[in-house]
């Protein structure tokens, strides 16, 4: 399996995670890399940011879910994400989840991070 396979399968279950349906290719993108999709709350073809490539994607998609999490750098080349805290939870208290994995980029660790939550949330 490519790697854009993986990243694209990553970015489709955060997608389906932050509410997007009818999700497919943006057809006029050579790249393949490029997706719309819709929302409750949007019109149709909308373009859906790539929560696999922005930090600020992915962050925002934290901030408006109401999840705290904590991100390790444990060497130059691989990041540790650590530890989500859904707003439920007090600041003070433990996190309730403690997820650990490598990841080449700290939006594909957001991303991961989120996954975790959203299972063990559910």
């Amino acid at each position: 399996m490519s790697v854009k396979v993986m990243t694209d399968d990553l970015f489709l279950r955060v997608a389906e995670i932050a509410g997007w349906e009818n999700v497919k290719h943006w057809l006029l993108d050579t790249t393949g890399d490029t997706y719309v999709g819709t929302k409750v709350d949007s019109s149709k073809g909308i373009f859906i940011p790539r929560y696999d490539r922005s930090v600020d994607a992915i962050i925002d998609l934290f901030d408006k879910s109401n999840i705290f999490f904590h991100l390790t750098t444990l060497t130059k080349s691989s990041l540790g994400c650590f530890n989500g805290l859904p707003s439920r939870y007090s600041a003070y208290s433990n996190f309730p989840f403690h997820i650990a994995f490598w990841a080449d980029t700290p939006a594909i660790a957001l991303c991961k991070l989120l996954i975790a939550i959203s299972e063990k949330i559910e």
